[in-house]
């Protein structure tokens, strides 16, 4: 488990909504696989995009969610993270959350 706060280090961020002092205890970009504490990366890939997903997410326990675009409207107890490029946001924030295993190579 990492604070949110941890875990955003090095992602450039265009805006944020919400407490960044909360614990994750997962990170997805598969909204099937979200559960309660899991930190949600929407993802714009070439068949689907994660944006489409962000409610389903929330539904299933997601308590933070990485975005390129802010969802129009936001649920309560949700932190909200908007940054330029959140395939390249999932990158760093995979590398924090699993305490940098590149470095160990």
């Amino acid at each position: 488990m990492k604070k949110l706060s941890d875990i955003l280090y090095r992602v450039s961020t265009t805006a944020l909504a919400g407490n960044t002092n909360i614990d994750i205890t997962d990170v997805q970009i598969d909204s099937r696989k979200v559960q309660k504490g899991t930190l949600f990366v929407a993802v714009k890939g070439v068949a689907a995009d994660g944006h489409q997903f962000i409610s389903k997410a929330i539904e299933q326990g997601a308590v933070a969610v990485v975005c390129e675009e802010m969802p129009s409207s936001k649920s309560d107890g949700v932190t909200y993270v908007q940054t330029g490029n959140s395939a390249e946001a999932a990158g760093l924030i995979a590398h924090n959350f699993y305490d940098q295993p590149t470095t160990k190579l």
